[in-house]
C-alpha cells in the first residue's frame, strides 16, 4: 500500500470493533480505501455516505478530500464519528 495512504488510516482513531478485527486479521479501513481508490468517485460533488455510525467511511473519505453528506438512523454514535472524522476534518462532513 501507498505510504501516504498508511500515513493518512494511521491517523484515524481505531474504535473497540476496529481493534477486535485487526487482532482476527481484518481492516476494514484498509478495505474502505480499496473500494474508494477503485470507484470513480469525482471529488467536485460531495459523496452521500449513509450508516455512518461511528464514522469510519467519513473519516477516511474526508481524509481524502472528499465532501460527505451522511446520515443514521440513529444519532447514538454522532459524538464517536465527530470524533474520529476529526475537528480537522468536520468541515467537509
Amino acid at each position: 500500500m501507498n505510504e501516504k495512504y498508511l500515513e493518512l488510516i494511521s491517523k484515524i482513531p481505531l474504535t473497540d470493533s476496529d481493534k477486535l478485527l485487526l487482532s482476527w486479521g481484518y481492516n476494514l479501513v484498509n478495505e474502505y480505501l480499496e473500494i474508494i481508490t477503485q470507484s470513480e468517485l469525482d471529488s467536485q460533488n460531495p459523496v452521500l455516505e449513509l450508516a455512518t455510525g461511528t464514522g469510519r467511511m467519513s473519516a477516511l473519505l474526508t481524509r481524502l478530500g472528499y465532501d460527505v453528506v451522511t446520515g443514521d438512523i440513529s444519532t447514538d454514535d454522532r459524538e464517536k464519528a465527530e470524533n474520529r472524522i476529526g475537528k480537522e476534518h468536520l468541515n467537509k462532513v
